[in-house]
């Protein structure tokens, strides 16, 4: 796909998830040339990052460690080998997120979810909300409602639905 088709998509079809520094972040699954099927992926504008990129290095006198993050991390994707987008099934919609809360102990939000069967699991994750891993049988459009855990609130699962790694595809014109 080329990045004018990749940003027609993700406007028409995709809820963006906002953020404070990136702009808005799209949550899509791709399935690439060669058929590989990668369901966590962000698309998200080049130029708001190379504007953070910039701002950063200036304020911080291009510091190595700074650099380093802007060009050495995270897992990148790019345009042309992506064939086809689709909806991802771990991408919980926003409307719901919204509702997930804050910190419950130091650097760690836990939070419930709910099923449309009324079935109840926790979910935790690290600052990381793009992605979560989901219980079988399950996908993201399977929730209906969400809420905070209480600070403290012992983990009373069996296990805990986690953030999910994704890979970035960087465009222009988002």
């Amino acid at each position: 796909m080329d990045e004018s088709s990749i940003a027609a998509y993700v406007r028409e079809h995709i809820e963006p998830l906002p953020h404070p520094h990136y702009g808005p972040r799209y949550r899509v699954a791709a399935t690439l040339k060669d058929g590989l099927f990668l369901p966590c992926v962000v698309i998200a504008s080049r130029t708001r990052r190379l504007e953070l990129a910039d701002k950063r290095l200036k304020e911080t006198k291009l510091d190595e460690r700074i650099l380093s993050t802007f060009v050495c991390s995270g897992n990148r994707l790019n345009h042309y080998d992506i064939a086809t987008l689709s909806v991802s099934p771990y991408a919980i919609p926003l409307s719901h997120l919204k509702n997930m809360g804050g910190e419950t102990s130091m650097m760690w939000t836990q939070f419930h979810v709910i099923m449309n069967d009324n079935k109840e699991f926790i979910f935790g994750t690290t600052f990381l909300d793009e992605f979560f891993s989901m219980p079988d049988g399950y996908s993201a459009d399977n929730v209906i409602r969400i809420f905070p855990a209480q600070k403290g609130e012992r983990i009373t699962a069996e296990g805990i639905y986690r953030e999910r790694p994704f890979f970035e595809c960087l465009i222009a014109g988002l």
